[in-house]
């Protein structure tokens, strides 16, 4: 299936379990209210989303320092990247009618750079 996180092609409450592994946070600000508009009609009642972001805990990714001074959205290679806190991230996602049911921040180094150390936010969400 082809399509855009901002106007996705299913039909209201089709799915009881959508995942956003690294979507949210290359989206423009101003989408925001799109795509949590979008993820919100295509979940289930009762149903659950699976949100995987950048943590603004995350020390160094790719010459951004977040942890030490976040001036998201950083913008490298023609991509926006934003770095979220956890109370951030709840906040989008319990205006948009969502609760936490289970939240962690890991931490993984990469092969970008040996220096790097990323922090990703996994959290699962229910619609209320």
């Amino acid at each position: 299936v082809h399509g855009s996180a901002l106007d996705l092609p299913f039909t209201d409450g089709s799915f009881p379990l959508v995942t956003d592994i690294g979507v949210l946070q290359h989206l423009q600000v101003h989408e925001w209210p799109t795509y949590f508009s979008e993820i919100a009609r295509v979940v289930a009642d009762h149903g659950y989303v699976l949100s995987v972001t950048l943590s603004s805990d995350t020390p160094r990714f790719i010459g951004f320092t977040p942890k030490i001074q976040n001036l998201s959205p950083y913008h490298k290679f023609g991509v926006s990247y934003h770095f979220f806190s956890t109370d951030q991230v709840n906040e989008l996602f319990a205006h948009a009618g969502f609760s936490i049911v289970s939240q962690q921040t890991k931490f993984f180094e990469t092969r970008s750079d040996p220096a790097d150390l990323l922090g990703l936010i996994f959290t699962l969400y229910q619609k209320k």
